[in-house]
């Protein structure tokens, strides 16, 4: 029920099983303007993480209103229900998230007009959540991979919400700097994935309007290399699936009004 003409919202995360040859649909809980969520495993603890784009609207574009990150315990029955404790507050148009493993532990990346926050859950039933703001900016969407394979990530943003600017940051003495842009006028970029295609890390990227393209980056001889995968689709949101053999890029092709998966190989 997310969706930004409602108000009040009446958005909701809810929870899926098959069972007895069917699925089987309950909600969770109801959190107005939800727009990101995800789940972080730490200490044998499932731990469910949540963003909302605002707290509340008067109309469409009403930003006057700031968005939160809510954390809670998630039960092994999530129907059951859970109790939401506000994490950070204050975060206009809080709009991207990624969510990745550093030194195999789950963190996320939380994208707004306050810049990119860095958030970990406690390693023990009680502890405290950490949260780093890593840039500053007017952040719309984050991912992150290490596209140059130096042993560290850097972070692909678009800027700012839905906004027309597509770079990659490299942490360089300790700070994040820019170090490429996308070439191509773009309008309302709003995906991004950082994965492996055929072996190599790489960012997938949506454009939903004008050539509403869809791309690869990667970073071959000393490089930023694009390749072009396909145009006129608008993808609205990506996930990448590898594979032994061949990996999937699934997408949500909002201007094509498809959904649509790409297979790629050696």
């Amino acid at each position: 029920e997310f969706y930004l003409k409602v108000t009040p919202s009446l958005a909701k995360i809810v929870w899926g099983k098959y069972e007895d040859g069917e699925w089987k649909f309950k909600d969770v809980v109801s959190i107005p303007y939800v727009h990101r969520f995800g789940i972080f495993h730490a200490n044998g603890i499932n731990y469910l993480i949540a963003a909302t784009v605002a707290t509340s609207k008067k109309e469409k574009n009403d930003w006057s209103v700031p968005g939160r990150i809510y954390v809670a315990e998630l039960p092994e029955d999530p129907a059951k229900g859970v109790e939401l404790e506000i994490l950070v507050d204050g975060l206009y148009r809080n709009h991207g998230f990624w969510q990745t493993k550093e030194v195999g532990k789950d963190v996320g990346y939380f994208g707004s007009d306050q810049g990119i926050l860095r958030v970990s859950a406690p390693q023990k039933r009680g502890g405290q959540w950490k949260t780093e703001l890593i840039m500053e900016g007017h952040i719309g969407e984050i991912a992150t991979v290490d596209i140059d394979n130096d042993g560290e990530d850097e972070i692909m943003t678009i800027e700012e919400f839905h906004g027309d600017t597509i770079q990659i940051y490299k942490k360089i003495n300790g700070k994040y700097t820019k170090v490429w842009k996308y070439d191509n006028e773009i309008d309302f970029a709003h995906a991004l994935v950082g994965t492996k295609l055929a072996g190599q890390n790489a960012f997938v990227c949506g454009v939903r309007r004008k050539d509403c393209e869809l791309f690869a980056v990667t970073y071959e001889d000393g490089e930023y290399k694009v390749t072009m995968i396909e145009k006129g689709v608008g993808p609205a949101n990506l996930c990448v699936v590898n594979e032994k053999d061949r990996d999937i890029i699934v997408a949500a092709n909002h201007t094509a009004n498809e959904a649509a998966v790409y297979f790629v190989t050696e």
